[in-house]
């Protein structure tokens, strides 16, 4: 028989708290300034949104298996999620949509939309500075390929025990 002892608490627990570790990676970086130096299509003002939190708030979704922009309603009142990844407003869904939809046009002269190059070279930039030791494994077309896995959930089990 399994017996639970609930307890009232003001502790506030989250699932996400790997995404900590997102954010300090991400500050490695020059994501943020690279990006909020970018006009944003058709707005003359300065946004509520920049640039770097709608990347920021749309990565911290990616490394959570989650895909969706309604997704990201979730956490725009929540404070840990904005902390851990350094994000001034969490956009809402439609303006997470219209951004990113926004910045995938393809640009004639350089055939890439105007993020995607600073997502590469950043990219590039924190794994060759930061990552362990790479290995490529080579797959049927000969070509190399990097694996890459990041586990975005760490446990704290200091309190526990081993029992007998």
């Amino acid at each position: 028989m399994i017996k639970f002892k609930i307890e009232e608490t003001n502790e506030k627990l989250t699932p996400y708290t790997g995404l900590g570790i997102v954010g300090q990676l991400l500050s490695k970086t020059g994501l943020s300034t690279r990006l909020d130096q970018l006009p944003i299509p058709g707005v003359k003002t300065t946004p509520d949104v920049s640039n770097s939190d709608v990347a920021k708030s749309y990565l911290g979704l990616l490394c959570q298996g989650k895909s969706d922009f309604e997704c990201v309603e979730e956490f725009r009142e929540e404070p840990f999620y904005q902390y851990a990844l350094d994000i001034n407003a969490v956009p809402s869904c439609s303006t997470l949509r219209q951004r990113l939809n926004d910045i995938s046009t393809i640009h004639a002269d350089t055939g890439s939309s105007t993020w995607k190059p600073i997502l590469l070279e950043e990219s590039a930039d924190l794994v060759q500075k930061h990552a362990h030791l790479l290995t490529p494994i080579t797959l049927e077309n000969d070509k190399p390929y990097l694996p890459l896995d990041v586990d975005v959930t760490p446990f704290d089990n200091s309190d526990t025990q081993n029992k007998k």
